[in-house]
C-alpha cells in the first residue's frame, strides 16, 4: 500500500512538473514588466499619493452637492467670462474689455456736478475746461459742457451695485426729492434685477441695478 502511494506521488510530481515550470515562468515575467512599468511610470510606486487625494476629490463633490444654487449674477458672470475667453482666443489677442464709461452733455456742467457729486456721492477725478471726469467705486462717468449736444438727448444711464438697499437707502436720506416717480422703490423686475431710479431736474434719469 506505501509502495502504491509513493509511485501515485511520483507519478503526480512529474506529471505537474511542467505546469509548475510554466508558472514559473509567467510568473517571472510579470514581475519583470510590473518593474519596467514602474520604472516608466514613478507614480505608481507612490500609491498613497492617490490614496491621499481621495478624500480631497470626495469633499470637493460633497461642496458641489451642498451647494446653494447660482444667483443671476454669479450665471451673469460665469457667461460674462466664457464669452471674453471666446471673444479673446477668437481675436487672437489677451486684451480685455473693463467696463463702457458714458459722455453726458450738459448746457451748465454745474447741473451734472449737482447730480452726480451732491446726490449720488460721485468725487472728482479729474476736470480741465472741456471735461469732468467723476467716479464712485468702480463706476465712472464724463460731464461736458455743451448745450447744442445736451438739447438733442437727455440719456437714461445705468449704474450695478452690490448693496442696492445700502444705496437706496442713501439716497433717500441724501435726497428723496430726485427718486423716480415711477420707480422710487426697490422693484425686482421681470428680468431678474432689483432696480430703482433717480430722474434729475432736467430729466437725466440713473437706475441703480443689482442682479
Amino acid at each position: 500500500m506505501q509502495a502504491l502511494t509513493r509511485t501515485t506521488r511520483r507519478r503526480t510530481a512529474k506529471t505537474l512538473r511542467p505546469t509548475l515550470r510554466r508558472l514559473r515562468l509567467r510568473l517571472r515575467r510579470t514581475s519583470g514588466r510590473q518593474a519596467q512599468y514602474q520604472r516608466r511610470t514613478p507614480e505608481v510606486q507612490h500609491p498613497g499619493r492617490l490614496r491621499s487625494q481621495i478624500p480631497t476629490l470626495r469633499h470637493c463633490a460633497l461642496d458641489v452637492t451642498n451647494a446653494t444654487p447660482p444667483t443671476a449674477a454669479s450665471l451673469l458672470e460665469s457667461l460674462s467670462c466664457s464669452h471674453n475667453l471666446h471673444t479673446r482666443k477668437i481675436n487672437g489677442t489677451s486684451a480685455m474689455l473693463l467696463r463702457l464709461i458714458p459722455n453726458i452733455f450738459y448746457a451748465d456742467i454745474k447741473v451734472g456736478l449737482d447730480l452726480f457729486v451732491r446726490y449720488l456721492g460721485f468725487e472728482v477725478f479729474h476736470q480741465d475746461a472741456s471735461i469732468y471726469v467723476l467716479a464712485r467705486d468702480g463706476a465712472k462717468v464724463y460731464l461736458m459742457e455743451n448745450a447744442d449736444l445736451a438739447a438733442m438727448d437727455r440719456p437714461e444711464l445705468a449704474i450695478e451695485t452690490d448693496d442696492i438697499a445700502g444705496i437706496y437707502t442713501e439716497i433717500q436720506t441724501r435726497a428723496p426729492e430726485i427718486l423716480h416717480p415711477n420707480s422710487n422703490t426697490v422693484q425686482r423686475k421681470p428680468w431678474g434685477a432689483q432696480e430703482f431710479a433717480a430722474l434729475h431736474c432736467i430729466t437725466v434719469c440713473v437706475v441703480s441695478r443689482q442682479w
